[in-house]
């Protein structure tokens, strides 16, 4: 069996597979993230008492989680959302605990690896932007042999300068005009809750404008959109692409496609990760 930690903003969802097939789950559960580390850790650990068939072994469990990771040291090395667990080792923890190994994954790197098989199949390289609670970016390459991850910190680059704080600290990233926790703080609303399409003119704008940055340090076969916002906005789905390629000058346009995975991708592409490790690929992920 196969465990895989998704850790959110908002949950926490614990699943079990039996293999690597996706089809294989074999139970899950879900709950309020618990923000300070020490308490979470006993959540956790009631919660796994009651998952984890008696007598049952599980081989391997990966982590995915919001923030930056440390990929060298296995750990989160910085989380606006997360920040009680930076530089906890959560997956020793579970190593401890279950006897198995723990990897962990930024949750956008876990989003990319998840479209390896689904909209990125037969793509040697391709990049996708999570637009979610905050905004991430990976780029992805692959050979016969080898998958590379490079994360990035999308959210993250400034596109206003001295503008709207960021949950992050800085002033002016492009999450704190487009990302859901952003803009719940601004409007009192939920993305779906937002119906003023001023709001959605401007975010579409601010989402072009990140993926023109990330397609000029990764220029891409396959341009691959995810996340809740994508999902329940329509227009940002209907107008990215246009938006995109007026601004689009220095490199090819890519083929966008807009992910179906949903809220299953972070818990997905930690099973993939899982996978590659075990299998003759050799998988990459740039620290």
């Amino acid at each position: 069996m196969y465990l895989i930690v998704d850790i959110t903003t908002n949950f926490t969802t614990l699943t079990l597979f039996k293999s690597f097939d996706k089809k294989s789950q074999i139970k899950t559960t879900k709950y309020p993230t618990v923000l300070n580390y020490d308490l979470a850790l006993k959540k956790l650990s009631k919660k796994l008492e009651t998952l984890i068939p008696k007598k049952q072994k599980v081989k391997a469990t990966a982590i995915s989680v919001v923030g930056i990771v440390d990929y060298k040291n296995n750990l989160l090395e910085y989380s606006a959302y997360l920040d009680k667990y930076t530089r906890k080792d959560l997956p020793k923890f579970l190593k401890d605990i279950l006897d198995c190994p723990a990897t962990m994954i930024q949750d956008s790197s876990a989003d990319g690896l998840a479209e390896l098989d689904n909209l990125a199949k037969g793509v040697d390289n391709y990049s996708l932007i999570t637009v979610t609670y905050g905004i991430g970016g990976v780029h992805i390459e692959r050979t016969k042999d080898e998958v590379i991850v490079f994360p990035t910190e999308l959210g993250h680059i400034i596109v206003v300068p001295n503008g709207r704080q960021c949950p992050c600290g800085q002033r002016g990233c492009v999450e704190a005009y487009i990302g859901g926790e952003s803009l719940k703080d601004r409007f009192l609303k939920s993305v779906s809750e937002i119906d003023d399409m001023r709001i959605w003119e401007e975010a579409v704008e601010y989402l072009a404008i990140a993926t023109v940055n990330l397609l000029m340090s990764f220029p891409s076969d396959t341009m691959i959109y995810s996340g809740d916002s994508i999902s329940t906005v329509p227009y940002l789905r209907r107008k990215i692409r246009d938006e995109v390629d007026k601004r689009l000058t220095l490199t090819k346009m890519p083929n966008v496609k807009i992910s179906r995975l949903g809220r299953k991708a972070n818990t997905s592409g930690a099973l993939k990760m899982l996978e590659l490790k075990e299998d003759d690929i050799k998988l990459t992920i740039m620290n």
